[in-house]
């Protein structure tokens, strides 16, 4: 029998890290346990410090101390990563 027909898909709107960026914004939001919100953090400021380092060497990311890191709501922790990412 032949085969069906392809029925092309859309492209995506965007590169797609920034969807993918946006799907881990989603799934990390609300993270209420205090050690998996302080592993997640950590996770997230090394994916910083790696994507900060480009074609030209960039000044190093401060990890705040662990006890602010816990202690950091989904908010807390975004707002960071603005700040490191220099976005208002």
């Amino acid at each position: 029998p032949p085969a069906a027909p392809h029925t092309p898909q859309p492209p995506p709107a965007g590169p797609p890290v920034l969807a993918d960026l946006d799907r881990l914004a989603h799934s990390v939001t609300g993270v209420g346990d205090d050690g998996l919100r302080a592993a997640v953090t950590d996770r997230l400021l090394e994916l910083l410090g790696a994507v900060a380092v480009g074609p030209e060497p960039a000044d190093p990311v401060e990890v705040p101390h662990d006890e602010q890191i816990a202690a950091a709501d989904a908010d807390e922790l975004f707002s960071l990563i603005d700040d490191e990412l220099g976005r208002p």
